[in-house]
């Protein structure tokens, strides 16, 4: 396995974030938002996601690259004080598939908590996931995340969408609950 490195993102990283975040819904999507979104919508409106957002980029912004051997597989998005009661959000997380159980999303969120530790200490760190992606609610609940609440997520497709809310409290807890030390 090749070793992964880790960069900040730049506008010139837009394509291939947009590209991993379409590949990222459509696999954990289907059956959530409609088949023609997934199929037909789904690139261009991350391609204009992630325009909007490195042109008016938000101070509060941060986009963490996972790269192997030069390829994009994984990516994260912080918001830091971005909801006054719940915190810092992790407002995209993602993995490609074929990279998915040899930890990066892990260290990922490590590395957004000691973001989120550094730059906005006493803001908790949350999340919002999609009710019925199992696999991601488990995953964070296995690094302590709880289950703070519930909301519905207005998909780009239209379609309304249970969300689950998931906390850590403070970046450190989140730290400590993945084993790292603060």
């Amino acid at each position: 396995m090749n070793p992964i490195s880790f960069e900040q993102a730049t506008a010139a990283d837009v394509l291939a974030i947009a590209a991993l975040h379409s590949n990222s819904w459509r696999e954990n999507y289907k059956g959530i938002v409609s088949d023609d979104y997934l199929e037909n919508q789904v690139e261009q409106n991350r391609i204009d996601t992630w325009q909007s957002r490195f042109e008016a980029r938000k101070s509060n912004q941060w986009v963490l690259l996972a790269k192997a051997d030069k390829e994009l597989v994984g990516f994260i998005c912080l918001y830091g004080e971005h909801h006054p009661q719940h915190g810092t959000i992790i407002d995209n997380l993602h993995v490609d598939s074929n990279f998915k159980g040899r930890g990066i999303g892990t260290q990922l969120l490590i590395k957004g908590a000691e973001w989120a530790k550094e730059y906005y200490p006493q803001s908790a760190v949350y999340l919002e996931v999609l009710s019925k992606n199992s696999a991601a609610i488990g995953f964070y609940q296995s690094l302590g995340g709880k289950h703070i609440g519930n909301a519905i997520w207005n998909a780009p497709c239209g379609t309304k969408v249970e969300e689950l809310l998931y906390q850590w409290g403070r970046p450190e807890s989140l730290l400590m609950l993945s084993g790292k030390r603060t």
